[in-house]
């Protein structure tokens, strides 16, 4: 089992607010402790094409996952991030992108059975659900 966090105050942006830099550090001290000193073989960090926590969960020994948009393939380097996420309904360049990247991708967020198929379809390795008793097959 892999648990998946998503520091929302420092995932998504360049965040320079040091209380929430203080909370993140925190929170990756924490797990150290409950994880018995490796977290990171049970820790996904889950960060957005913004945010540059995903460096520090790196540094940290960590696995990352970035939850990307169409929009943002053009600008971002791929293999910066372990696990990449794209929208389950995104066009077929996108998933192309993605596959030539060569990561595992995770679809976001799979609300029905026929969202999963579609995504699994174009390449998805994995899905984001929301409530998972209506997705299952």
């Amino acid at each position: 089992m892999v648990l998946a966090i998503d520091h929302k105050t420092t995932s998504s942006q360049d965040q320079k607010n040091k209380g929430d830099l203080a909370a993140e550090a925190e929170l990756f001290e924490y797990l150290h402790r409950a994880f018995g000193g490796h977290p990171e073989r049970r820790v996904l960090w889950k960060t957005f094409a913004k945010g540059t926590s995903s460096a520090r969960a790196k540094a940290r020994g960590y696995m990352t996952m970035a939850m990307l948009y169409p929009n943002e393939l053009a600008s971002v380097k791929l293999s910066q991030w372990d696990v990449l996420g794209m929208e389950w309904n995104a066009r077929p360049e996108a998933w192309s992108a993605l596959k030539a990247a060569k990561r595992p991708t995770i679809t976001h967020i799979i609300t029905n059975p026929g969202q999963a198929k579609q995504a699994l379809a174009a390449g998805a390795t994995g899905l984001m659900v929301s409530s998972p008793s209506k997705v299952h097959p």
